[in-house]
């Protein structure tokens, strides 16, 4: 493997129908494997939109490679929900998290 480069991270909410972005301060998702225990984090600060699909922005040259050709890679999801959110989430919101990259192999 030559190079793994994040193309998207894409985090959809699959809860109720009142929950959405907007509730959050922040959004981390890290990565870490057996290879590399430093965790690589994208993170969404200030979260504005009343939307259930959260497209997390993402460098492109940002490079994963220490993390594959491990024997375990571990996704990890934080958030942060704004201390003025008029009520307590009190249940689970399940959440769906796409990351895509381009990798390049050796020959």
């Amino acid at each position: 493997l030559k190079s793994a480069k994040l193309k998207s991270a894409i985090l959809e909410m699959k809860g109720s129908s009142n929950q959405d972005f907007r509730l959050f301060k922040r959004v981390e998702v890290s990565v870490i494997s057996s290879n590399n225990a430093s965790p690589f984090t994208l993170r969404v600060n200030n979260l504005m939109n009343d939307t259930k699909v959260l497209n997390i922005p993402v460098n492109p040259n940002d490079d994963l490679k220490s993390y594959f050709n491990s024997t375990s890679f571990i996704y990890r999801l934080f958030a942060e929900v704004k201390s003025e959110t008029p009520f307590t989430i009190s249940e689970d919101i399940p959440c769906d998290l796409a990351i895509e990259y381009t990798l390049s192999v050796q020959k």
